[in-house]
């Protein structure tokens, strides 16, 4: 090999090196504060960016992420939002509070709007919490509002 080709093959492994350097995965466990229970479902999302993934059915997440320390936003429904710093290689135990906000009274219209109750000119029904919390064998939510509200 002469040498202008040795020096062209290191330059050509340098760039793929740095090319590869450039993602991490990050890798962890999303549970609940009180009893470490895991959090299925859970979103985890990189701060300013587009890129997400959803926690598994044990609560573990793998993410791919750029490379040095990136902030990951984590949300669930019912839980408080936390933002974590993470790196790769290090496996994350992320903890999620309890959020003990409740819902307001919505109303969705026709297309999908949604409305306050008392701005609308026509009426409205109402189905109270508890009807919609109770346990019932149902294949799907829709079925389970029927005969609660007008068709």
């Amino acid at each position: 090999m002469t040498r202008r080709t040795l020096l062209f093959f290191l330059f050509l492994l340098a760039c793929i090196t740095t090319t590869l350097a450039q993602e991490q995965t990050i890798t962890g466990k999303i549970s609940e504060e009180s009893n470490k229970n895991p959090i299925p479902g859970s979103t985890i999302t990189i701060k300013n960016s587009r890129r997400s993934a959803t926690a598994g059915p044990d609560g573990t997440f793998t993410i791919k992420a750029p490379a040095g320390p990136v902030t990951l936003i984590i949300s669930s429904i019912g839980f408080a939002t936390k933002e974590v710093v993470a790196r790769s290689g290090v496996p994350l135990d992320i903890l999620l509070t309890t959020d003990s906000k409740q819902m307001g009274e919505v109303v969705v219209t026709a297309l999908g709007i949604v409305r306050q109750a008392k701005s609308l000119a026509y009426a409205t029904q109402t189905v109270p919490t508890q009807q919609l919390t109770e346990v019932r064998p149902t294949d799907n939510f829709m079925s389970g509002l029927n005969g609660k509200v007008a068709n």
